[in-house]
């Protein structure tokens, strides 16, 4: 499930992915410009769902 998310967030621009041809395989992902946009709203979100919290 992990990996078809990381296809799918890379397929919309939001991270980008650099295979390296090493033993073992090593894979690194990280957030493209597109995607660092996301993490104001991203955080302002969870700030809203911690306030509205009733637990």
């Amino acid at each position: 499930m992990l990996t078809l998310t990381l296809r799918h967030l890379e397929r919309d621009g939001l991270v980008g992915r650099t295979a390296y041809a090493e033993v073992p395989p090593r894979v690194e992902y990280e957030l493209t410009p597109v995607g660092r946009t996301l993490i104001e709203p991203a955080v302002t979100l969870a700030e809203w769902a911690i306030e509205h919290n009733r637990s």
